[in-house]
This record gives C-alpha cells, sequence and structure tokens, in this order.
C-alpha cells in the first residue's frame, strides 16, 4: 500500500536510476579491475616460478636478481590495486551522497504532507524507516572493504614469509674472486643430512682443466657433492676450496660467476626462449645469445620455432622436448662462459638422436674447462681424464678409464653390470 502513488513511482524510477548509473559507472571501471587482477596473477606466477625452479636461480646466482623483479612485479600490483580501490571508493561516496539526498528529500516530502494533515505519524515512520534502509545499504561496501583490508593483511604475511633471512648469509666480508683457474678441492668434509651422515672424510683434489666423473650407486654421494660446490649446504666439517680459498668466503654471486650447471632436469621459467638463455648471463646482447644457441646446436630449431627466440617455453620447459631443453640449458652454460661446469645426468633420458647431439654440445662445452660429471651410463664418461668410484660417502677407487677398466675392482664391476643390460 503507498502512502502516496506518486511519491511511491518516483521513488521506484530514482532507485532503478540509481542502480542503473552505479552499474555503468562500474562498468565503465572494469578495465581497472582487469589490470589489477592480471597484475595479482603475475605476482602469484612469479612465485610459483621462482620457487619451481629455486636450484636454477642458486646455481646462476639469480636471488637478487629475481628479489628486484618480485618487487618489481608486486609494485605494479600495487599500483594498480590502488587505482582500482580509488575507483571503487568514489562510487561508493557517489552511492552515499546520493543516498542521502534522497532521504533527506523524503523527510523533506513526508514531513511537509503532515504538517498539512496529509500523513500521519505513522506514514512518517515508514518513510523515515525506509529511507534510512536505503542509506544503510552501503554496509555492503563496507564489508568489501574489510575484506580488502584482510586481502592486504595476508598480502602481508606472504611477504613476511618469503623475507626470512637465508639460512647461509654471505658473510660480512664476503668477496667476489677476481678470476677463477677451476681448481677444486675436498678437504676432509664432513656432511650430513636429515641426521643421516652422507660423507666422512672426504678428500679429493681437481686440476683445472681436468675432466672428473662421478661414478657409484644412488646415495654413495655423487650429487651432493655438486651441492656442496655450488653451496647449497655448508659441510659440518672440513671446507671445499676453488684456486685453494674456501667458497664460504665468496660472496653468492661471486661464486656463481664461475660455475655452470647442466643436469638431467632441466630448469626452464615460463618465459621465452632467449629470456631463459640469457639467464646464463644478464646484460648479454641478443648476438651472444644467438652464438650461445649456435655453439649449443639449438639455433635451428629455435629459428624453425613459429616465434623464434620470443617463442614461450611453457612452465618448466613442457613444449619443448627434452633434447631441446638441455641444448637450451647447454646454450646457457656457454653464455655464463665460467670456468667450472658441472654436469648432473645429463643425457640419461634423452633418446639416442637426441644424446649424439647433446653429448657433442657438451664436448664442445667442456673444452678447456674444469668438468665434474655425475653419470650412471659410464660410456658417456671414456674420454674423462679421471673416474672417482664413490660407495658410503667415501672413494673406494679412482684412475682413468683405461686403468680401472683394465683391473679388477668396483669400476669394471659397473661396466660388466651395464654390459650385460639391454641397450647396455
Amino acid at each position: 500500500m503507498f502512502v502516496d502513488a506518486t511519491m511511491g513511482v518516483a521513488l521506484i524510477l530514482v532507485s532503478l536510476m540509481l542502480g542503473g548509473l552505479l552499474a555503468y559507472l562500474a562498468w565503465r571501471g572494469r578495465h581497472l579491475h582487469q589490470k589489477y587482477a592480471e597484475a595479482a596473477a603475475a605476482v602469484d606466477g612469479q612465485i610459483v616460478d621462482v620457487i619451481n625452479n629455486v636450484g636454477l636461480v642458486r646455481s646462476f646466482g639469480g636471488l637478487f636478481r629475481e628479489n628486484r623483479t618480485f618487487a618489481t612485479e608486486v609494485g605494479k600490483e600495487i599500483g594498480t590495486r590502488r587505482n582500482s580501490l580509488l575507483y571503487l571508493e568514489k562510487l561508493r561516496i557517489l552511492h552515499a551522497v546520493i543516498t542521502a539526498v534522497l532521504t533527506a528529500c523524503l523527510l523533506f516530502w513526508i514531513l511537509s504532507r503532515w504538517e498539512k494533515g496529509q500523513a500521519t505519524p505513522g506514514d512518517v515512520v515508514l518513510v523515515v524507516s525506509l529511507g534510512f534502509t536505503v542509506l544503510h545499504g552501503t554496509r555492503d561496501l563496507a564489508v568489501a572493504l574489510v575484506e580488502m583490508v584482510q586481502d592486504w593483511a595476508r598480502l602481508a604475511e606472504a611477504l613476511r614469509a618469503l623475507l626470512i633471512p637465508h639460512d647461509m648469509p654471505d658473510a660480512p666480508e664476503a668477496r667476489k674472486l677476481p678470476v677463477a683457474r677451476g681448481a677444486v678441492s675436498f678437504r676432509n668434509v664432513d656432511f650430513s643430512y636429515g641426521g643421516e651422515m652422507i660423507l666422512r672424510d672426504f678428500n679429493l683434489d681437481i686440476e683445472a682443466g681436468e675432466h672428473i666423473g662421478l661414478v657409484g650407486k644412488s646415495g654413495s654421494g655423487k650429487s651432493t657433492l655438486l651441492a656442496l660446490i655450488q653451496r647449497h649446504y655448508d659441510p659440518v666439517r672440513g671446507e671445499i676450496c676453488i684456486d685453494g680459498i674456501n667458497i664460504a668466503s665468496f660472496s653468492r654471486a661471486g661464486l656463481a660467476n664461475f660455475i655452470s650447471v647442466v643436469s638431467q632436469d632441466v630448469q626452464l621459467f615460463h618465459r621465452s626462449i632467449a629470456e631463459n638463455i640469457r639467464y646464463g648471463r644478464w646484460d648479454a646482447s641478443e648476438e651472444e645469445i644467438y652464438a650461445a644457441a649456435r655453439a649449443a646446436y639449438a639455433d635451428e630449431f629455435i629459428r624453425a620455432l613459429p616465434q623464434g627466440y620470443d617463442t614461450l617455453v611453457g612452465e618448466r620447459g613442457l613444449r619443448l622436448s627434452g633434447g631441446q631443453r638441455q641444448r637450451l640449458a647447454i646454450a646457457r652454460a656457454f653464455l655464463r662462459n665460467a670456468p667450472i661446469l658441472l654436469f648432473d645426468e645429463a643425457t640419461s633420458a634423452l633418446d639416442s638422436e637426441s644424446e649424439a647431439i647433446v653429448h657433442q654440445a657438451l664436448g664442445d662445452l667442456a673444452e678447456g674447462r674444469t668438468v665434474i660429471a655425475v653419470a650412471h651410463r659410464l660410456s658417456t664418461l671414456r674420454d674423462f681424464d679421471r673416474i672417482v668410484v664413490m660407495a658410503g660417502g667415501r672413494i673406494v677407487e679412482q684412475g682413468s678409464p683405461e686403468d680401472l677398466s683394465s683391473r679388477s675392482g668396483p669400476y669394471r664391476d659397473l661396466l660388466e653390470q651395464q654390459a650385460g643390460m639391454p641397450g647396455g
């Protein structure tokens, strides 16, 4: 039942116009909200991308670069979020002003009718109640603002987690080694992980330019040696030296400058091929990237892709074959031009054709550099200077491939086992 039919119709029309105006203005600002959504997704993607490739980040000393990249993405998100919220705040204020004016008009109208004796006190109460109900409708926007504060709190919590100090920070006097020949030494190294002793009083000297193959059963400590050289962990006792200097005295960036890694599980960012190769050296020119790709026998297949070097490789490089991913990792190592190369089962998961290409690229890359390679397929080590056979975190045998294969011992046992396997 209407107190006044004309005013009832007018209120309905005004409400519809108000709703239509707010809907139109909200639609007009959709690009601001979309930009914020995209920026937020980019931040999430950046976090996931780095976490999935944390080993690569650490191996190539990319921590500070990724911090800067992340700070840039967060800055974009904050900027777009500010624009989005300012626009919503303008809508909230406009809504509140219009609602207040509408309520004041209602009060003026119903009080005028009451003074003229055309409305009862009940009519006044009814109209005032309806007016304030419209005004209180803005609480939905208030709830949205509260949710925004909650989201901000969650973001702050995430940042606090991300900014936890590294558990192995650089020493205060950490330095960069100006020139490295590439000699590596393990001196009385003990290392345990999860309460289990992996290496015991381990000693190994590798001359600059020497090619060393590490073999042995799983769990013998081969991959642990590669992780310790990169200082992913610190030994419990002893020291690891490059050119006679303890790597614990290097800055992380300084240490990473002298080590390149090519592993079985190639780690690639969901970025372009050029960006993934450039991870080896941030300031590389396009021509240097092309030269590294040619040296890794990757240029031909890259240029055959629809977007060439601008092709996105997909999540963890899933748009590329195993051999193609390996060649990108080798190109990255060529660009790095580090004196020490670490190979961790670099060809074990490839088909014969891809393995031949990758093996040739690895051979070119290894020339003139110190190489430490972990391999189960012993045939890949036949041209190495020395083979180190490990068991239980110790060296049980070492020598040239020819020497070890000519006498009884663990290495010849491994050769005979592989010779007896299908395809061995």
